[in-house]
């Protein structure tokens, strides 16, 4: 009998490998906090989202007065679940003849294919040619290289609208990330270590990691600050899944990947968009 691909791996075995070998440089989705909506019945769910300012003043009241009152008024962001999958072949003879490498190769594209669904998917709403999908404050000049002047307008920009320092982080492309690492401004004021840059991690300007994500979304000198507690949801409906089946007539075995999930931003505000360097 020639061997198959699930003799050599389960399920189980692709989800491990698949864990290990995502990229580490597809980052938009790190903007958005996790929620988790596998326990509801239905294709779609509504996030409450205020529509004005909630936020009511304190203030002195006279005996027998009214206090003052702050109005609450509510809409709903809706997730609209769409399922996603990828399905990869591993003949018998791809098996017989390699089994280590071809393993290898399935994992890697089914993590890639994957990985990449969901970012595009997060950036989709991050980006700033989108119009009303995106209003992020800007800073920075267009075409000049980012430099430590436009982390640090970033930075103000994020705490002056009032949004937390401490669960923020930067997204930047590689071009900008080049540019940071090259400012003695930025690498004066940070203290990266040789695992932090070969993770794609430049440093912690003010106690904020910064990312370089090169999936081609972001041109050249551009990025993101973003508070990560405030800007939307990751939900997800399906968890990640791995299957397989068997193609008996064509002496091949099929591993399939599926999930089913949306992203919906809550607060454009909390992302600031960095279109290059600031004098």
């Amino acid at each position: 009998m020639p061997v198959t691909a699930t003799d050599v791996i389960s399920d189980d075995d692709v989800e491990a490998v698949l864990e290990e070998r995502t990229q580490e440089m597809y980052q938009f989705r790190r903007a958005y906090r996790d929620h988790d909506a596998t326990d509801i019945d239905s294709n779609q769910h509504g996030f409450p989202q205020a529509t004005d300012n909630v936020r009511g003043a304190m203030d002195e009241v006279a005996e027998e007065s009214d206090y003052p009152r702050a109005s609450l008024n509510y809409e709903e962001v809706t997730a609209n679940y769409t399922k996603d999958g990828f399905e990869i072949a591993i003949s018998d003879e791809a098996v017989s003849d390699s089994v280590f490498d071809i393993i290898m190769d399935v994992t890697e594209e089914m993590g890639i294919a994957a990985e990449r669904r969901l970012d595009a998917l997060a950036w989709s709403l991050m980006d700033p040619n989108q119009g009303d999908n995106n209003n992020s404050t800007t800073v920075g000049t267009d075409s000049n290289d980012m430099n430590y002047q436009a982390v640090v307008n970033a930075y103000t920009t994020l705490v002056e609208d009032e949004f937390s320092p401490d669960s923020a982080e930067f997204l930047v492309s590689p071009d900008a990330f080049g540019d940071l690492a090259t400012d003695s401004n930025f690498t004066q004021a940070t203290e990266p270590g040789e695992e932090t840059i070969r993770g794609g991690v430049l440093g912690t300007p003010f106690g904020i990691p910064v990312n370089i994500t090169n999936t081609g979304d972001l041109d050249d000198d551009e990025g993101f600050l973003v508070d990560t507690s405030k800007y939307g949801y990751e939900s997800t409906r399906w968890n990640r899944e791995v299957t397989n089946y068997r193609e008996e007539s064509k002496d091949r075995d099929v591993f399939k990947i599926r999930h089913r999930k949306d992203f919906v931003v809550m607060k454009s505000g909390a992302a600031v968009y960095i279109q290059g360097g600031s004098s």
